[in-house]
């Protein structure tokens, strides 16, 4: 049998970061117009992952709230995969609750479409991860998770992430070297702003091939062709069709990370087991860094997300219940007027505070100009 390559074709998409979020939308708005475009000329293009985040879609949306039903369609014919994050936090710097309700915020949009969320816990750039997440995923209805970052010097790529709870999540594990973008760095980088070379295009993937065929612990291998701020390649498709012509002992198969894990997970037993937190600084290969200096730099952002964030949580949302639940013992004026129910103001102050936990944001690793953004939705 040949082994399977399968390729999801996908963005790493930085809300904001070495640019303000306004200045990344006008990228955002480009590469959506031709996503949407080229799929809808081309059926042999058949998925696109928009990393793991729903916020893009209300951000692109804002600007062309025409093409909602074109994107709809897409996504309700399962080309598109959406969710399952709302955006992509940082797993130490922010509350649990903040973990949480960011991710039913993504299964609210997802909702918006009529579609489950990928079932993927896709933190493809997290700076570590926490013992807490194998729980979280698995309530939340995931069957995997796709990280790179955290594992230390653990080679191959794929195992069972164990909880500090014991729940066990079939997690995918990028590549040390080209982190979340192995298909993109041999077989698309290599002809930026030049036409594809058929031969060069095959030596390549054989020479990446050979190196690192003893990382695949399965006999489907997940490759991601896509990196930071990156537009969907058309011609997807065709360097497919070129590399199942020339590589006879490999079958090379367009897909999602649903599918591939379907299949995967069939084996599950059979992996090696890791145990959380998942937070050790590899030895060799600098895309497997762990950046823990993010824990205190702009350390002022993070007194800020924590002062939100108790207030809502432990402060407002209780006090609400509180009162709400009193009402029936107290008499008011007949010109009373309530705020109740405050659900949707306190949804609309979560959803400032959430748009501050991305880890280019909380971290404190951008742009002075985007700090001053972050410190605005956080007065």
């Amino acid at each position: 049998m040949k082994r399977k390559i399968y390729v999801v074709s996908t963005t790493h998409w930085d809300r904001e970061w070495y640019s303000t979020f306004q200045q990344f939308r006008f990228r955002l708005v480009r590469m959506m117009d031709d996503l949407i475009e080229n799929m809808e000329k081309d059926p042999e293009f058949k998925y696109f992952h928009i990393d793991g985040q729903t916020i893009v879609l209300d951000d692109y949306l804002k600007i062309r709230p025409q093409n909602k039903s074109r994107l709809e369609k897409l996504i309700k014919d399962g080309r598109i995969s959406i969710g399952p994050w709302y955006c992509m936090p940082d797993e130490f710097l922010i509350s649990g609750e903040g973990l949480i309700r960011n991710l039913q915020k993504g299964r609210k949009v997802c909702d918006s479409f009529n579609v489950e969320p990928c079932k993927n816990g896709y933190v493809c750039d997290i700076f570590g991860h926490n013992t807490q997440m194998p729980q979280i995923f698995k309530s939340f209805g995931m069957k995997s998770a796709g990280l790179f970052r955290g594992i230390g010097s653990f080679k191959k790529d794929t195992f069972l992430w164990e909880g500090a709870d014991g729940t066990q999540i079939l997690t995918n594990k990028f590549s040390e070297y080209y982190n979340y973008s192995e298909f993109y760095f041999i077989c698309r980088a290599p002809f930026e702003q030049k036409d594809f070379d058929t031969e060069q295009l095959v030596n390549d993937f054989k020479a990446f091939y050979s190196e690192f065929k003893h990382t695949f612990a399965n006999d489907s291998v997940l490759l991601l062709d896509g990196v930071d701020h990156i537009d969907m390649e058309p011609q997807i498709p065709n360097i497919l069709k070129v590399l199942n012509e020339n590589i006879e002992d490999l079958e090379f198969v367009h897909s999602n990370l649903d599918q591939f894990n379907e299949i995967i997970i069939k084996n599950a037993d059979k992996l090696d087991v890791l145990k959380a937190p998942l937070y050790t600084i590899a030895t060799e290969m600098n895309s497997n860094t762990v950046l823990k200096n993010v824990l205190s730099s702009m350390v002022h952002l993070k007194q800020a997300n924590d002062y939100c964030e108790t207030n809502l949580s432990l402060v407002a949302e209780p006090l609400d219940l509180f009162t709400n639940t009193a009402r029936k013992y107290y008499k008011y004026d007949k010109n009373f007027r309530s705020a109740s129910p405050r659900c949707d103001y306190f949804n609309e102050a979560w959803s400032y505070v959430i748009e501050n936990q991305p880890h280019d944001s909380i971290c404190g690793c951008s742009i002075t100009e985007t700090h001053m953004d972050n410190e605005f939705r956080f007065k």
